[in-house]
């Protein structure tokens, strides 16, 4: 991964299969590959490079374009890593009350926001710093729905 000039796309696992995607992703419904388009998990860095030491900040929206509200909503944040594999810690999350068990009415929106402090370790080899999360809902027309994603940002000194 030393090409990172699409910081627009966000890399993102379903059912474990990966692949590159608009940060706009559509849930897919729990044991199938079947999207719900009217739903949709949104996951960006603020910006797309940073110097050592400035705040980045990942934020998810959860998108309810439907008639119906969703219920049992989780966030759950997998890792963060640098480039070298290094497992980091978020300076900021959401409280854990924050992250799950939430419900989103019809046309509505949820955002999460997590923030990370890049350091000169961080800065070496690509400089990348990557944020992975999962959010699972469940929905009373489509059931239990889950998608993954990747916030991406470089670093630099």
């Amino acid at each position: 991964m030393k090409n990172h000039q699409d910081h627009g796309m966000a890399s993102c696992v379903q059912d474990g299969a990966s692949f590159k995607r608009s940060p706009l992703v559509a849930p897919a419904l729990a044991g199938s590959r079947r999207d719900v388009p009217e739903v949709a998990l949104v996951y960006l860095a603020d910006r797309t490079e940073a110097a050592v030491g400035e705040t980045v900040r990942f934020t998810a929206w959860l998108l309810n374009a439907t008639d119906e509200t969703l219920t049992d909503i989780s966030l759950l944040p997998r890792s963060l890593t640098n480039g070298r594999l290094d497992h980091l810690a978020y300076a900021t999350t959401p409280t854990a009350a924050e992250l799950s068990g939430r419900t989103l009415g019809p046309r509505q929106c949820l955002s999460f926001t997590l923030t990370y402090k890049p350091t000169s370790t961080d800065a070496l080899d690509d400089g990348l710093i990557i944020s992975a999360l999962q959010a699972e809902l469940s929905s009373p027309r489509y059931g239990r729905m889950r998608s993954e994603c990747d916030a991406m940002a470089t670093v630099h000194n």
